[in-house]
């Protein structure tokens, strides 16, 4: 609600948690079309966590690369 007083048009979340039984009562924060919604999917290569995974959310994500002292990548 204050985002939307407040004409915030870009939300940056770095946060989540994984699902749970009563996430659909917070869904309705996430669908405000003026508003572009971008949240970690966690930092893990399990499932991403919620809110990166509803459909009104950007998820982003990173990886870690390993490199010798040639910078070369490690397996």
């Amino acid at each position: 609600d204050w985002c939307n007083k407040n004409k915030i048009d870009i939300i940056n979340m770095s946060l989540g948690s994984i699902e749970f039984g009563q996430q659909s009562i917070y869904n309705k924060y996430f669908t405000n079309s003026n508003i572009l919604y971008v949240a970690a999917s966690g930092d893990t290569s399990s499932i991403p966590n919620f809110p990166s995974i509803l459909s009104n959310v950007l998820s982003v994500g990173g990886t870690t690369l390993e490199c010798d002292t040639n910078n070369n990548r490690l397996q």
